[in-house]
């Protein structure tokens, strides 16, 4: 039997040579799709080298004198047409192996040659599975059959029972991949049908699939996973019992994980759950109790003992008094405990004495007065700038710290953020816009589709509704980050206030991530926030400091900054980190002194250095190479001449 990998038939092959009329196509053979080119390329090859696979058939169990044809369509296929185009006559004869099979066998047959000569669509293997299905065959006896997994029988069956029928056309017509028809199993109906216009067909050009996905577009079979999670919740976050839960669950086969499909039945025990730690914890901790989100501070880092402001460790004194509180937080389905806090400032000791207590109230009133003029206008602006571009960019980074800011803003508290149309600077100052390129990229992107003020209300309405739900929350967390901002009151007062501490680390917000140093920083400042720069990266050491600083110039000093390469990397200023007032202040108070001594011995360094090297260069010094003398030995035969001419 030519095709010797085939099942073998119940009976032993009988060969004959049969005429194209007397041979039928199955109904039972899977593939239904044959691609043309391939068929004419077929026929020309047989019109010139003859069949060279004899076809496989079986007698037709209900038409007398027929066969049916088990194997070999596409060669039938190609001798149809060699008919059609007189290159063969019609009663010509062909070889084919007549066996005996049953319609099981058949379809097997049919099934295994298609896959060995990978001529079969993933959805005509479902189909010819599902015929496996309806003779009471279960997956593991269907690929014990085709040399296959049952794994892979099922995911193919799922093409056809989980698939709706307008993604199946989807999945035969092209306009998805098989790795997205594989996603699309694990979605509920209608979110299938709802989600297939937003997947990019296989095969367009995309430059960048992650600035499609942005813009509402699905291109990777990832990302269709990532869309289709997010309207789900991972059972493994609850802090429940997960059989307290009664609504609708999915298991991706892929990795086993299971999925809550209804958000609200999570979100009430998830909070039924929370409500019930707090009462258990306020038996043991009545200072109070207050539960810490994931999204404000990182649970894992809760545990290690790093508290979100304004807590601390409390006192013995605080914690034998019973006034200390505890945290609680939840991470990965379950819960953090961190207990014996209080807040700062909660706990004050009583002075020991009238005296004592005076000393302490007058070190409390006196703070050390900082003048405005020891921060100039332009850096006190510009730290302003720089810690504005950290918030932004934490806020625009979690839409979760953008509704949070907006709830603040809807509360009265604006000093962070003014929820408003367009762009203010970080003082409120008319002029240039300080939001980050990043950001300002981002609304460009949307306003490409629509989403722009002058679109007027109807059409960006409409262009707001057509959003996704990632859109709408990107878009979201843009805007409000745009909107964010630090405020002073006075020009050259940079002091971060209580609250922009709070929300600052509340969303992690870091300088280091956003600030750069260049010429153009460095201008703005006096030769005291210079200096301070100068020590903060010990850069003392720099020649040009052996005369000492006051001999150099703003320029020089500028200069010595900007050459200290990899020093500057990750370096921000006091004055531009989100650290409380008296600490700016403090490390601002005294301008350091840079003492000549240090580049003294960097000079020192250096003249041994060359010393060392002194003796290498000493050969080329002492060689005689020149025949110098030479012109002056002929002077004599010079004097001769002249007296001949005498």
């Amino acid at each position: 039997m030519p095709d010797g990998n085939l099942p073998a038939p119940n009976t032993a092959i009988d060969a004959k040579f049969l005429r194209f009329d007397e041979i039928e196509r199955s109904t039972l053979n899977p593939r239904k799709h044959f691609d043309p080119a391939k068929i004419d390329a077929l026929a020309a090859s047989i019109a010139s080298s003859g069949l060279l696979h004899n076809l496989v058939v079986r007698v037709h169990p209900t038409k007398a004198g027929k066969y049916e044809l088990i194997a070999g369509e596409s060669r039938h296929r190609a001798i149809e047409k060699l008919i059609a185009a007189k290159k063969k006559p019609a009663d010509t004869r062909w070889p084919a192996n007549v066996v005996k099979m049953d319609d099981k066998q058949a379809l097997t047959v049919a099934i295994v040659e298609n896959i060995q000569r990978q001529d079969l669509a993933p959805w005509e293997e479902a189909e010819g599975f599902k015929k496996f299905v309806g003779w009471k065959m279960l997956p593991r006896e269907i690929g014990a059959q085709i040399n296959k997994t049952e794994r892979y029988v099922q995911l193919r069956l799922a093409l056809i029972d989980k698939l709706t029928p307008k993604v199946q056309t989807a999945l035969r017509e092209g306009r998805i991949s098989l790795e997205h028809a594989r996603e699309l199993t694990k979605a509920p109906a209608k979110r299938q049908d709802s989600i297939l216009e937003r997947i990019v067909p296989p095969g367009k050009k995309i430059d960048d699939p992650d600035e499609a996905f942005d813009y509402n577009d699905i291109v990777t079979a990832e990302q269709l996973k990532a869309e289709l999670r997010r309207d789900c919740v991972p059972a493994r976050v609850a802090l429940f019992d997960p059989k307290l839960y009664k609504g609708k669950a999915t298991v991706d086969p892929d990795d086993g994980e299971t999925f809550f499909e209804d958000p609200d039945e999570f979100a009430k025990l998830q909070k039924a759950a929370i409500e019930a730690k707090g009462k258990e914890l306020t038996k043991a901790w009545p200072g109070g109790v207050e539960f810490v989100g994931d999204h404000d501070y990182d649970a894992e880092e809760l545990a290690k003992g790093e508290l979100p402001y304004p807590w601390k460790k409390a006192s013995k004194e605080t914690i034998a008094a019973g006034k200390a509180a505890a945290l609680f937080g939840a991470h990965d389905g379950k819960f953090v405990v961190v207990t014996g806090v209080v807040k700062e400032g909660a706990e004050r000791a009583a002075p020991s004495s009238p005296v004592a207590g005076a000393k302490a109230a007058k070190a409390a009133n006196a703070p050390t007065p900082i003048k405005p003029e020891e921060i100039p206008f332009g850096a006190a602006r510009e730290a302003l700038v720089v810690r504005t571009h950290a918030l932004q960019t934490a806020v625009a980074a979690d839409v979760n710290h953008a509704k949070r800011i907006v709830i603040l803003g809807l509360l009265g508290q604006s000093a962070i953020a003014r929820i408003k149309s367009g762009h203010r600077d970080a003082m409120g100052f008319s002029g240039k816009s300080v939001t980050t390129p990043e950001i300002e990229s981002a609304l460009k992107g949307f306003a490409k589709i629509g989403l722009n003020e002058e679109a007027g209300e109807v059409r960006l309405w409409q262009a707001i509704a057509a959003l996704a739900p990632n859109q709408l929350d990107r878009l979201f967390a843009f805007l409000v980050a745009s909107n964010v901002s630090v405020e002073s009151h006075y020009a050259r007062d940079c002091w971060p206030d209580d609250g922009e501490l709070a929300i600052a680390r509340s969303v992690k917000a870091n300088p280091e991530h956003t600030f750069e140093i260049d010429d153009a920083f460095l201008g703005k400042l006096k030769k005291g926030q210079l200096l301070r720069i100068v020590a903060d990266l010990k850069l003392e050491g720099d020649p040009r400091f052996a005369k000492g600083a006051d001999a150099l110039t703003g320029t020089v000093i500028r200069k010595i900054i900007l050459d200290a390469g990899d020093r500057l990397k990750g370096y921000v200023p006091v004055w531009c980190r989100f650290v409380p007032e008296a600490e700016m202040k403090a490390a601002l108070k005294a301008t350091p002194k840079i003492d000549p001594a240090e580049a003294k011995k960097t000079i020192a360094k250096a003249v041994v250095a060359v010393a060392k090297e002194k003796p290498a260069a000493t050969p080329k010094a002492t060689a005689k190479p020149k025949p110098a003398p030479k012109p002056k030995a002929k002077a004599p035969a010079k004097a001769k001449s002249k007296s001949k001419g005498k």
